[in-house]
């Protein structure tokens, strides 16, 4: 009886010990991961920025200047990425 006991005890120590295992595993997983997206994240905004001083470089060789509105979504405004750009 004491035999089984103790197996109880020792098996509920074993599964808490998994438990705080996966845990700790899952924290630094999201971790790593939230590193990741932040440095995904800064690359495409390196690619953007590089694509946005292509385009007008672009632009100012054809004579026409890029206004800042041309890179915005609202309505009324020119996209430069979808008007302006077929014009090349």
């Amino acid at each position: 009886d004491q035999l089984q006991m103790l197996q109880h005890l020792q098996a509920s120590k074993d599964r808490e010990l998994v438990y705080l295992r996966v845990g700790m595993t899952i924290r630094r997983l999201e971790e790593d991961q939230s590193i990741e997206h932040k440095q995904v994240t800064a690359r495409i905004g390196r690619h953007v920025l590089g694509v946005k001083n292509l385009m007008e470089k672009i632009l100012r060789a054809q004579g026409v200047s890029a206004r800042p509105d041309m890179y915005s979504d609202a309505p009324g405004s020119i996209n430069l990425l979808s008007e302006s750009f077929i014009h090349l």
